[in-house]
């Protein structure tokens, strides 16, 4: 089940974006979004290797789960940061200055 909602939401997300792209911001490009994708998609997978290496897989209790989501979340918060940092350096400056209206 989670496989086929995996797969259904990306089909989703792209034919979304085609539809952007198409009918209301022709000037974007197509390519932006599956290079972001790919690139995202990479640090989501590299995010999961090392939680999975980094926190030991342990017979799970409420408590235990949710501490245990609580650092998978920080871990790939911060590969996240990393990749906005280092492959979208504009986006970051344009978030920055919206939030903080210079």
């Amino acid at each position: 089940v989670a496989i086929g909602t995996l797969i259904a939401m990306i089909y989703r997300m792209v034919m979304q974006v085609r539809f952007t792209r198409e009918y209301l911001m022709k000037e974007r490009k197509e390519f932006c979004f599956y290079k972001k994708l790919l690139l995202f998609s990479f640090f989501s997978v590299v995010g999961v290797i090392i939680c999975r290496l980094i926190i030991p897989q342990v017979k799970l209790n409420f408590i235990s789960w949710c501490c245990t989501g609580i650092v998978y979340s920080i871990v790939i918060i911060i590969l996240y940061v990393i990749l906005l940092v280092i492959f979208y350096k504009n986006d970051v400056k344009k978030i920055k200055n919206y939030i903080f209206k210079k």
